[in-house]
């Protein structure tokens, strides 16, 4: 009997099989390269804003450059839950597993900010000054008890691009943790626009806050609720003028978690205001003087002695700069800011240019050695006159 091949008793290949299988697996493969890619473009701005916190040197300032989008539109149409602010705006800014878990490694660092705290005789001065040659100028001392700071520069791509200075406390910072992140703590420093402190915008529009006992902000159900440091960040996203500004303010039922507020405003134009909640009202004081000046006492209603008997800080910034005759520029304001600096409580001060976008940043008093800047401004940028601001 003669051989049979080997091939003739076997059984045939299944090529078909393997031929869907090996589709199957590129199929599968160009999905996950296309995830990937995908995924990458939507998260590429905040890996790039998570890693591009930088130190100055000799300092405990840093610098954070923020390119991501943080939802700023949805909180500006609905507002935050006010008893619970980390969980809303983590809900508002990352997808909910992550934001629990990064909301949740916040609660637990930060100290309780719920009763207020009465703040020193010394708590932040701002001072806006018209130069002769038109140009606006706001000078501010940020005074407390902690120690880092952060400058965050916003890269915008719809709203306005803006610098900002804020305490890192709020978020569960000190200087050793900025040094070293962790993961976790890279991700919160996507919630650094929401607690800003003072800034500028693109549109020459500039804020700093201050401390002030006595704050009662009006409530309306039907507008949405913020709290103060968010104010902040929708005046600078938005406003391109100080009217625009005290109207965003009016729109919403302000908040204050632990120290009560009023704020300084100023625009490009020389228009300036101060923006008071009292008794339930909201109250605007504006000034014909080519400057104003606020620290921690009411200016609603008071005449220029009464407020030069309030507050030492008041008084010496008012008459400096009152008698300058239009002649200041960036460095002169730094001066006039550390003439009225307190020792061991001013953590920085910022100066502004709202004309040029120029901007200097001193920590603790180091008056000489300051963090520079410049923001690129819009032409035209703000319009208005100087006075008071909306009735």
């Amino acid at each position: 009997m003669s051989d049979v091949p080997q091939s003739e008793t076997s059984p045939p290949r299944p090529r078909r099989f393997w031929r869907i299988v090996r589709r199957t697996a590129l199929a599968l493969a160009v999905v996950l390269v296309v995830g990937v890619i995908v995924l990458g473009i939507a998260v590429k701005d905040h890996v790039r804003t998570m890693w591009s916190l930088q130190r100055v040197p000799n300092t405990k300032m840093y610098v954070l450059d923020y390119y991501g989008d943080y939802h700023l539109d949805e909180i500006a149409e609905n507002g935050i839950d006010v008893d619970d602010p980390e969980g809303s705006l983590g809900r508002a800014l990352l997808p909910d597993f992550l934001a629990n878990w990064i909301v949740g490694s916040v609660k637990k660092d930060l100290p309780p900010i719920r009763e207020p705290i009465r703040p020193p005789r010394h708590s932040c001065t701002t001072v806006a000054f018209r130069t002769r040659d038109g140009q606006e100028l706001l000078g501010r001392n940020l005074d407390w008890m902690h120690d880092a700071c952060v400058v965050l520069r916003i890269h915008a791509r719809n709203g306005a691009s803006s610098v900002a200075v804020l305490d890192p406390h709020y978020l569960g910072f000190d200087a050793d943790r900025l040094d070293n992140p962790s993961l976790v703590d890279r991700f919160r420093l996507l919630f650094t626009p929401y607690i800003a402190m003072d800034g500028m915008n693109e549109h020459g529009v500039a804020i700093g806050e201050m401390s002030l006992e006595g704050t009662r902000a009006p409530f309306a159900p039907a507008k949405p609720s913020v709290i103060n440091s968010l104010a902040i960040r929708l005046i600078l996203d938005n406003a391109r003028n100080t009217d625009e500004a005290v109207d965003i303010m009016r729109g919403y039922n302000l908040h204050f978690p632990a120290t009560t507020c009023h704020y300084l405003i100023a625009d490009a134009a020389g228009k300036t205001a101060a923006v008071e909640f009292l008794d339930g009202r909201v109250e605007v004081t504006g000034t014909e003087e080519s400057w104003q000046v606020s620290t921690n006492d009411r200016l609603s209603g008071k005449s220029e002695a009464e407020n030069d008997r309030a507050c030492w800080r008041y008084r010496k910034a008012s008459d400096r700069v009152a008698g300058l005759d239009g002649n200041l520029d960036v460095p002169g304001m730094l001066d006039v800011m550390a003439s009225v600096s307190v020792k061991d409580w001013t953590m920085w001060t910022s100066v502004y240019n709202l004309t040029t976008g120029e901007y200097e940043i001193a920590y603790r008093r180091n008056f000489n050695d300051v963090f520079p800047g410049r923001l690129a401004m819009r032409s035209g940028a703000a319009a208005g006159s100087r006075g008071a601001a909306g009735p």
